[in-house]
Order: C-alpha cells, then structure tokens, then sequence
C-alpha cells in the first residue's frame, strides 16, 4: 500500500510540475509531493499501523496457538525454533510470509490453510548462516485446508529428510494449491512422510528440487500415496539414487488423478517415480485407474546404471491415460516393473522418443502384460528398442497396440521377452529395425498367438526381418509388409518350427525380402492349417517365399546380450533358459525336419528366387487334405523348381499353379517322386513337372500353355487335359502336348492325356469365322453359332444384337449382345422387354422402384401429350393458325425421316465413329451393345404391376391410354371430336401393334433348307391371312370415319370438321385422310419390315409411299394458300432424297469397293 500510494504521489507532482500550461504558482515540487505523502500516511496510519511495522521489519512467528487456530497476517520470522505443543492450525491472510530461520515444530497434528508463503532466511544479523534445517516438521499429521501454500528455498544439501516439510505420520491435501521450490535434503528434497499421503483435489507442484539420496520431490516411507484427484506436477527434480519425483520407500502409489513429471532425474532408479525396495522386494507398486492421467517428458535414470526414465516399481498397473515424451534410462527409458508390468488402459498410453542404453527401451521387467490401448514410438534400447520381459510377455484380448520406428542395436528391434503370448487385441510393428535378431520381436522360446491380430510392416533385421523366435504358433491373423532380413528369413527366422493351427487363421506376406534364404520364413519345420499369402517375396539363394531347412542352427541360440555387454552372463536371461526351452521343444521337431505340411489355403504370388521360386525344402512337401488349397502365381526360379523343390513332392487337395517358370526347367522339381491328381497348371514353362524317379498325375489340367512337358523315368498319367488346340504326343520319359497345325484348332476340349486313350488330333475350323489363331475361333458380327455344332453359323435378324461371338480354350464368348438370348439372339433375356417401337430390339427393365414409376408415368404421359395438343389443335381450328399446318408438315417429315435416320444408325460406319469419339464412348456402347434401343416396353410394364405378359396383354396395356383417352373426350366433348382426334394420334399406333407381328425371316439362306421364321406363328394365335385383314380393317377404318364425318355438312361449322378442311380448297376437303394413310402405311412398313432385318425394303417401300404422296401433292396442289403447297413439295422431295442417298449408303455399307471416307459423307449428306 505505502508503495502503491507513493507512486500516486510521485505520479500527481510529477504532471503538475512540468505542465507547461499551468502557472509557477500552480506547479508542485519536492514540497508538494512531501506534503501528499504526509496526508496520505495520517490517513492510513490509524487503521494500518501494524502492517507498517510488517514493511520495514518481520514480526516474530508466535508460538503460542491458543484455540487450536494461529491467525497470521503480515510478514514473520523465526529466529529459533518455533514449537507448538498442541494441535495447531496456521491460517494465513493473503500476502502472509514467514521467513524460516528456525524450524518451525509441530509436536502434534498440524492444519495450514490460507496463504501461506514459507521461505527459507538467507541470512541475517540473527542467523549468520544459512540454514541447515527443514521450513516445517510435524511430529503428526499435516493436513492443508484450502491452501495456497509456497515453500521456497526449504532445506539444504545437509538436512536430513523433507526439505519443505517432515511429516511423522500423514498428510491430506483436499483442495487448494501447495508449491514447493528450490527444495533440498538427502531424502524427500521436498517432503518427507512417515506414513500415506492423501490427495483427492487441489494441486501440488514441486519444482527445482534436490535429493542427495532418494526422493527428489517427496519421500513417502511406509504408507501408500492415495492420488485420489487433483493435480501433482513434479518439474526438474533429482535423486542422487532413487525416485527423482517420488520414492515410495514400502507402499503403493494409487493414481486417480493427473500426475506429471518433467526433467526429474535418478542416477540408479525411478526417474520420475520408484516404488520398490530393493532391501524389500515384496514392496512397492503403482496402480493407475481408469480416471489416473500419468504424463512424463524428459525424465532420465542414470545412463550408466539408471533403472526406469519414469518409474521402478515393483509391480505396476497402468489403467488411465498415459502421455511419455523424451525419458531415458539405462535399462527401461520408461516404466521397469521388477515382477509385472500390467497395462490394462482404457485410455490411451503414448510414449515417444524412450530410450534405453541396454534393456527395455520404453519397458522392463519380468513379465509384462498388455490389456488397453498402447502407442510406442521413436524408442530404441540395445536389447528390446520398446519391451523387455525376461520371462513372458502377454497381450490380452481388446488390446490395441501400435509401435513405429522402434531399433535395438542387437536384439528385438521392438520386442526381447521369452515367452509372448497374444490372447487377441490388434499389435502392429512399423519401421523396427535389429542389427542381429528379430526386427520387431526377439523372442528366445515360443511366440503362441491365440487370437488376434498381428502386424509388420517395413521392419529389418539379420536374421528375421520381423521377429525371431524358438518357434511361432498362430491361430489369430498375421501380417508381415515390406520386411528385410539380411540373413535367412526376411520375415520370420524360426529356430524350430512355424506352426499355423487353426483354420481361421490368415497369415500375409507382402513383399518380404531375403538377402540369403527364406524371403518370408526360414525355419526347420512348417505346418499349416488356415489361410498363407505371399505376396511379391524374393530370396537371393532359395525359398523366394520360404526355405525350410533340416538342422537347427545351434549358434543363432542364446540369451539378450546387450551391446555394451561383454558376455551373456552380464544379460538378464543367460542362454541356458533358451536352450533347456529347445530341448522342451525338440521332441516336436522328430521326423519333421525340414518338411512343409501345406492343409489350409495357401497363395504364393509373385515370389522368386534362385532355387524354389515359392518353397525350397529339404524334406517332403506334402498338402495332404482334400479340402486344403494351394496357388502359385508368377512365381520364378533363376536355376530349378519354379514354384517347389523338395525331396517326394505329394498335393492332394486344389493346387493351382499360373504363370511359373524356371530357367533351368521344372515349375516342380523332386529329388524323389511327385504325386500331383487334382492340379492345375496355367501359362507355365516346360517341363512342368520333373522327378528323379516317378510322376504320379491324375485329373490335371494344363491351361493357356503351349507347350506341355513331364519328365521322369516313370510316368503314370489318367485324365490329363491340356489345351484345346494342343496335340498329344507320348515318347518314352517324355509325355505331353504340342501346338496344332495351321489352320486347324481345338474347341472340343483339348487332348487328353492318359495311359489308356490314345493320343488326340486337332480339326479344321468351321466355315463363316472372321479370325482363328491356335486358341480361339472369332465369328463375323451379326452371326452366332451353337456348341452342339460349331460348324453351323446363324444370321441374326437383329444385326447388332449379334456381338460376333468367339470360341477359345477359355470357353465359349458371348453371342449375344447384352439383352439378347436365343437362336439368332432373338429373344430377350431376363429383365429386359421387347420394345414397343420395333421387333428385335430389346430395352433394359429398370430394377429401382423410381425408375419403374418414371418408366410408367412416361408411358402414359406420351400418349397424353400428344392427345392434349391435338385436342388443342382442333380446339383452335375455328381461327386461322399457320402453325397447325407448319405442325402438321413437321410431323409427316418426322414420320419419313425417322426410320431412314434409324437405318443409318444400324450399320457398322455409324457404330465406328461413335467409337472413336472418345467423349461419346457411352454413347456408342449404347448405339453397338442395344441397336440404338432406348424406348418404352410394355412387358417391363406388365412385370412391374404382376400381370401376364402374353403378347394381347401388351397389345392392351399399349391401348389403354388411347382408350380411356378417347372415352374422356367423348364424354366431354362428344364423340366426332374424339374421333377425330383419336384417329388422328393413335391410329398408327394400333396398326402398329399388330403389324409387327407380321415379321418374317430366316437365320440360314434358303437354298441351304433355312427355316422360315414368322412372328404370327410363334407368338399369335392369328394365321396370316387373319392378321392382314385385322391390320388392314384397322388401316382403313380411321380414314372411313373421317370420310363419314366429312360427308356430314350439318356439323360444318364445328371445330373438328374445320380442323379437318380449314386448310384445304372445298374439292379437296377430305385431302386430310391421305395424309392420315401415308402415316398409317409408313408405321406398318416399319413394323412389318424391320430396317435391322430388311433394310433396302423397307427403305424401298418407304419411297413408294413418299414418291406417291409427291405425286399427288404436284397433281392436285390442295391447300388454300399455294405457300403450303410449295413447303409440302420441298418437304417430300427432301424426304425422298434422304431415302435416296441411305439406299446408296446401304448398298455400299457392305460392298468390297466401299471406303469409310465415302460412307462418312454420305452419312454426312444424310443427316
């Protein structure tokens, strides 16, 4: 306050006196600001006496607490030592400082609450030297009552134990916050607790403190910490031996609240934390709960002999959160359990950049546990870059562990531990790395996977570029990517034997390399039950995916040693436990040495090397269960045994083999003899198979190879096939087949090789193909063929539904364009209907819901639209409208023009300049695979509602909306204008319907005794005579109503009949029905011949019925104004030109002397 209002007074004279804009007399000097603080100080002075004296000299610390409470306020001191005899509780003011001289003693129980700043006399005229005792000492219990507690510079180098504070028995910190800095004593440079220490809120920090023993923060001797809640944050805090944070000389630590440590330091033990005597090994441990929240960054235990960068501890359980940056140790850089090491966090546990100079870069101990949530990474160790257990090591089901760029420079680049089992969870390696042993994992006896998941990806070593083990046992999931070993087993070296147990199993290889042998394993034994896949494995000698080998290799047999050790008696585990574990394990081994057993699924993909591009054994290989399967797959061998070698070679079960080679020969090479029935040998190299003393094959088929060669003193074949287009041939030691002879091909199923059929030829291809090679047969497009005989062909009515169907060793290509099925491919397939348009061609049935009730509004809607503007279009025929003539003359060359535009559209120039339009690519596939199809079909419409779909249903279906339509309009506006209109819309629709039945054609020419084929025969119950007179009654029966109408002058006056002759001159009043008859003739002639079956007569006809009209139109000129005459004579003329100029493009689309460029101008013309 003094300096507060001295300031104001400095402030206030200072301004007034160098204002220039006040007077002389105004202006205060030395005089002003003396006489301000005078005032000030009799203001202040009869209240605040007290804290005048505090400001220039400390009070003297009472020792007399009278009610139990000690109410501080102000600045004190102690010169001696201050005792309270009774319970006692120091409640401090805000501001209150004690500056310790004497120690300050409770002889019973203490309470601080308040502020409170405790901090320790430099020295003084009362206390020439520094002190050498602690701030505070209870002879009870301490307990802080929300506080706000500093302890500064408490303690010295010379003070025994608790630097801040000494506690005989407990202490309790509920709320508030408690400060300890600069702290120092031999043990608990900070604090000293005889018994536990309670914390269930507030936060504790200690910072700069100094152990010259243990317990650089605090020291708790035989009770339990009970970190119930609230903060404790530990900075820059060291041991001289043990717990450079905390030492918990007997008890536990309990963890439910959020501890940190940060550049804490212990030369032996516990650089954040130790809770294990070592006089006491039954005591000590840390147990975290799931609400716990551990942090560490930068902590270290001596590099030399230091033990856990955060905590030693003689059992630990980690629960909660856990976040380790940057801690280093001699052995274990993080956490060393001396007996377990449990993590069963249902938070996350992240550690980074630990390190350890010999053992256990993140983890130590005897045997460890993994039950939650685990990250590792950037750690590295001598011996174990992440874990080390000496004894077990246990991954329990729900654990997710992942490690990335974790190093030993011997062994086990993340993992060193005897036994490791994995009861399920999900543990993936990346980027791990040994210079001797196990890139990730070093394990010296058994790696048993019960369940699980496990993976390596981009790990490295000597020997194992992804673990080392006595031997592996999996019946969880496995994989190992992009792993390198320098020596044997880029993946997995395996002293004993790799055994895959249960048949739910998988077990992937990607791109696993070896220097020397076994790209993926190198083991003495290997069994397997699930499911194998290599992928891309090489080896540089042999076993591009896996090299079994017949001796165990006793030398790569022992215990951790670490690179600063000189032996391996200096290691945790000597190398005796690991070679009793072989002797264990060796009884297991008898009469499987060097042997595969493969009788799961198995896939070898991509795999090399110089001897047994997939598997190189030196005993049996043997797939004994019928069930199992194996694949090789663009497996290469640079010297022998493209996909296998071994000694006798026995697949049973489904064995493929596809694109293997062996530049010395033999895809299977056996120093014994091969049994092979049921196997599949595609694109491989000759011979297939070679044996020093016996083939055994049955029910083999040899694929896509030309070439086919077994070579053996003994062979014994039955039923097996090689390629169609193949000869057999049979020499002695030598059996197989060769390509055919020029022009001639197999589709009949290839030769067969056996010991009691003779020896097959090849045959001459069948007439009407377009290419042949030795393997495939290609017909022309438009023609189809069937197996039952390959030499009879078919001419499709439908051009384009016929793709031009191919027939090869493969087997039989499609004929038909997708659709299409049937002889000839007229039938269509499964959803998919017959258009409505025209025959022959087929539209897809949309499958979704939307699509169907479009399909079917627009069904129904085109019939309506065009209904609703004729009824327009009569309606308004009582006013003169130029436009309903220009419609009509629009409409006529529509009707003449669209099928000359369809009959381009069906020919192959079209179909080739749609495909090389690269932007219009989905356009072509549509116009080539459904013949321009796009349309409406009435029997997609009938499968939608569940009606039958019977060739009268669909006739109904299509007239339903004319129908009702016109039933509509009688209704409203009387029937001679629902004729009118009626007739007008839908009449060639009608004709239609039925016309196209009158289709008739043939799939073979008639002189060969081709069958003829109508439409009315197959689908109708009509004959053909009934069927004309129907379509012809229905042709004239439109215009014969229009002639009624029109004889009927009553009714002159009306709409329909001026729609009919408000045109037109009085004697060619009725000229509107010719109009009408060259539509309906125009839509029979499409239906009944089709432009994708009789192009040139429909096109013929077609001019007939224009040429005609042209003539009429130039004979009698009927319309009124002679403008309309005119347009109808270009219209037809232009018409007849387009039919004109297609006849040409017709003929020559399929003439020997026709050239794309002229096709395309006549394309171009027409169009």
């Amino acid at each position: 306050p003094e300096s507060s209002w001295h300031l104001f007074c400095v402030g206030l004279t200072n301004a007034n006196r160098f204002n220039p804009y006040m007077s002389p007399a105004h202006r205060w000097g030395r005089t002003g600001r003396t006489l301000c603080q005078a005032a000030v100080l009799s203001f202040w002075w009869p209240t605040s006496a007290e804290r005048i004296h505090g400001f220039f000299d400390a009070q003297l610390l009472p020792s007399d607490c009278q009610g139990g409470v000690l109410q501080l306020d102000g600045r004190y001191t102690t010169v001696d030592e201050v005792q309270y005899h009774e319970d006692c509780t120091l409640r401090g003011a805000p501001g209150t400082v004690v500056e310790v001289v004497g120690e300050i003693h409770f002889l019973q129980n203490a309470w601080l609450d308040g502020s409170l700043r405790f901090v320790k006399a430099k020295g003084s005229q009362k206390a020439a030297l520094p002190m050498q005792h602690r701030c505070l000492d209870v002879e009870g219990s301490l307990e802080f009552l929300d506080p706000d507690v500093e302890f500064i510079n408490c303690g010295s180098d010379s003070t025994d134990d608790g630097g801040a504070f000494y506690v005989e028995q407990n202490v309790t910190v509920s709320n508030g916050r408690v400060v300890a800095r600069g702290s120092k004593a031999k043990w608990g440079a900070a604090a000293y607790v005889g018994g536990s220490f309670t914390m269930t809120g507030g936060s504790l920090l200690i910072e700069n403190s100094t152990a010259g023993e243990s317990g650089g923060g605090l020291y708790v001797k035989d009770g339990d910490f009970h970190h119930l809640g609230g903060n404790v944050t530990m900075f820059n805090s060291i041991a001289g031996i043990y717990g450079g944070g905390v030492y918990m000389n007997r008890g536990k630590y309990h963890l439910a609240g959020y501890l940190r440590f940060e550049n804490c330091f212990a030369t032996s033990a516990g650089g954040g934390l130790q809770a294990r005597n070592f006089q006491r090994k039954n005591f000590g441990a840390f147990n975290q709960t799931p609400s716990g929240v551990l942090e560490a960054k930068n902590c270290t235990a001596g590099l030399q002999y230091g033990e856990g960068g955060v905590m030693a501890t003689q059992d630990s359980i980690v629960a909660g959160r856990v976040l380790v940056d940057g801690c280093r140790g001699s052995t274990a850089g993080c956490f060393e359990a001396k007996r377990l090491l449990d993590i069963k966090s249902t938070g996350s546990v992240v550690l980074r950049n630990c390190r350890a100079e010999n053992y256990g870069g993140a983890f130590m101990g005897t045997a460890a546990a993994v039950r939650g949530k685990l990250d590792v990474i950037n750690c590295s160790a001598s011996v174990g870059g992440t874990i080390y257990a000496v004894r077990r090591l246990f991954f329990a089901e729900g654990s997710l562990v992942r490690i990335e760029n974790s190093s030993a420079a011997t062994q086990g680049g993340a993992i060193w531990a005897g036994v490791i089992s994995q009861g399920g969870g999900e543990i993936s390696f990346r980027n791990c790395r040994s210079a001797m042993k196990g890139g990730a994992i070093n394990s010296n006896e058994v790696f048993r996977q019960e369940a699980g998941s496990t993976s390596f990806t981009s790990c490295s070593s000597r020997l194992g570029g992804a673990m080392f083990v006595l031997a592996l046992e999996a019946k969880g999931n496995m994989t190992f990517q992009d792993c390198l070993g320098a020596g044997p087993g880029g993946a997995i070296h395996a002293v004993g034997a790799v055994e895959q147990l249960s048949t739910d199993s998988y077990m992937t290889f990607k791109r696993c390399k070896s220097k020397k042998s076994g790209g993926a394993i190198f083991a003495v034994y290997l069994s397997q039950q699930g499911h194998m896949q290599f992928l891309s494995c090489k080896a540089r000698r042999s076993g591009g995916a896996a090299s079994i080998n017949d001796a165990v290799n006793m030398e790569n047999i022992g215990g951790a040693k670490s690179k600063a050790s000189d032996s391996d008696e200096d290691s945790p585990s000597a190398s005796t436990s690991t070679r009793r574990a072989l002797l264990r394990y060796a009884p297991k081994l008898k009469g499987v040495k060097g042997m595969v057993l493969l009788n799961g699924s198995s896939e070898f993909r991509g795999c090399k090397a110089g001897a047994g591009g997939a598997l190189f054994a030196r005993n049996d290989v043997l797939l004994t269960r019928k069930l199992g399967h194996a694949s090789f797959l663009n497996c290469i061998a640079d010297a022998f045994g493209g996909a296998l070698h071994g000694r006798d070679i026995q697949l049973l079960g489904d064995v493929l083999f596809r694109n293997v080679s062996a530049l010395a020969g033999g895809v299977i090479q056996s120093v014994g003899s091969v049994e092979v029935p049921g196997v599949v040998m595609q694109q491989t190299s000759a011979p297939q198979i070679s044996a020093l003393k016996l083939i055994q094959m049955s029910n083999v088929s040899v694929e896509n190879t030309s070439h086919v060669w077994f070579v053996a003193p003994e062979i014994h074949l039955k039923d097996v096939r090689c390629d169609n287009g193949l000869a057999s041939f049979k020499e002695p030691h030598h059996v197989g087949c060769r390509s055919c002879e020029e022009n001639k091909l197999q589709v009949s199923g290839g030769p067969v090789l056996d010991d009691e059929l003779p020896t097959k030829q090849c045959w001459p291809a069948p007439r009407g193909t377009a290419e042949i090679d030795t393997y495939h047969l290609k017909l022309k497009k438009g023609f189809m063929t069937q197996k039952a005989n390959i030499t009879r062909s078919f001419r499709c009515p439908n051009r384009m539904a016929c793709v031009g169907g191919s027939v090869s060793t493969d087997g039989w290509g499609a004929m038909c364009a997708d659709g299409y099925e049937g002889q000839g491919c007229t039938k269509c397939a499964t959803n998919f209907g017959p258009a409505d348009n025209t025959v022959f061609v087929c539209v897809r049935c949309p499958s979704q819901s939307w699509q169907q009730n479009f399909q079917m509004s627009r069904f129904v809607l085109q019939d309506l639209l065009l209904f609703g503007l004729s009824v327009m279009g009569v309606s308004s025929s009582t006013r003169k409208v130029d436009s309903k003539i220009l419609t009509n003359h629009f409409m006529s060359f529509v009707a003449a023009a669209g099928p000359v535009l369809q009959a381009v559209q069906e020919t192959p120039t079209f179909s080739h300049i749609m495909q090389s339009l690269e932007y219009l690519e989905g356009v072509s596939s549509a116009v080539d695979e459904d013949s321009g199809s796009t349309g409406i079909s009435a029997r997609c419409i009938l499968n939608y509602l569940s009606l039958p779909t019977h060739w009268w249903a669909r006739i109904m279906l299509n007239l339903l909306t004319p129908f009702l339509s016109v039933l509509a309009l009688t209704l409203l506006r009387g029937w001679r204008i629902a004729v009118v209109v009626g007739v007008n819309c839908f009449l060639p629709k009608v004709c239609l319907c039925f016309a196209r039945y009158l289709v008739c054609y043939r799939m073979e020419p008639e002189h060969e005794g081709g069958q003829l084929f109508c439409e009315w025969a197959l689908y109708t119950n009509f004959s053909l005579l009934s069927l004309l007179l129907v379509v012809a009654s229905i042709a004239l029966a439109g215009p014969a109503l229009w002639w009624m109408l029109l004889g009927d002058e009553e009714h002159k006056d009306e709409p329909f009949y001026l729609y009919l002759t408000a045109s037109y001159k009085e004697e060619w009043k009725s000229w509107e029905a010719t109009r009408l008859i060259r539509k309906v003739f125009l839509a029979i002639i499409c239906a009944a011949l089709p432009i994708s079956l009789h192009p040139a007569m429909q096109i013929m006809c077609i001019s007939l019925v224009l040429l005609t009209a042209l003539v009429l139109e130039m004979q009698f000129h009927p319309y009124k104004d002679n403008r309309w005459n005119l347009e109808e004579k270009i219209l037809l003329t232009v018409s007849l030109a387009m039919v004109s100029v297609t006849s040409c493009f017709l003929a020559n689309e399929y003439h020997w002397s026709s050239t794309h460029r002229n096709q395309c101008f006549l394309r171009t013309l027409i169009l």
